[in-house]
């Protein structure tokens, strides 16, 4: 009995790791499937001007540029909304190369974002959120519960300090002689300074 215990647990084990393997290659399989997006060439030649077309797709804004080896396309929201959207595409087969949400005043990258190759075959998926507890969607709670002016952004960024702690850095501009720096631990979501400047002007 306690034979066939270990068997039925062995083959268990066994099945479930074919199964998440199955689900893996199935996902990648998906992703390949899907119809492969290419930047919208024509559109952008007859539509720039020096190297640069923008439009308004709603409540959006729409930019696309050329950079060095690549097009890009950029979607940024009006206010109060600030997460936007970047695309890459390469400059010689038109594919897109990379997709992803980034916040405005810094672009700084958030989410997952979605990568191929020249030709816009799915390679991988990578979580810009990993080591950041406290999500941008978190914080937008902790501004609100602080009575902190959104709408006073200038500046948002986040990084791993030399102590290992994950940490937000957030300015504002309260007036036009005055700023505002706050740091938030990036895990725990406190607030772990802020600090009140006066904007020197030039003479």
């Amino acid at each position: 009995m306690e034979k066939n215990a270990r068997w039925v647990k062995v083959n268990l084990i066994i099945g479930i790791f074919i199964i998440v393997l199955l689900s893996s290659c199935s996902n990648k399989n998906m992703k390949n499937m899907e119809k492969l997006e290419k930047f919208d060439i024509e559109f952008y030649e007859g539509n720039q001007e020096d190297g640069f077309c923008e439009f308004w797709k709603e409540d959006t804004l729409v930019s696309m540029f050329q950079g060095d080896g690549y097009y890009c396309v950029q979607e940024t929201p009006k206010y109060p909304k600030m997460v936007c959207l970047q695309k890459i595409y390469n400059e010689s087969t038109l594919y897109l190369t990379s997709k992803g949400n980034y916040l405005k005043y810094g672009g700084t990258a958030i989410g997952t974002w979605s990568y191929y190759d020249d030709d816009g075959n799915f390679i991988k998926e990578e979580d810009k959120d990993t080591g950041y507890r406290i999500k941008w969607e978190d914080l937008l709670k902790i501004f609100k519960d602080k009575d902190i002016p959104i709408s006073s952004i200038t500046s948002i960024s986040r990084y791993i300090a030399e102590n290992k702690i994950a940490e937000w850095v957030i300015y504002l501009s309260l007036s036009p002689d005055l700023g505002e720096t706050l740091i938030f631990n990036a895990t725990t979501g406190e607030l772990i300074s802020r600090e009140k400047e006066v904007i020197m002007k030039n003479l």
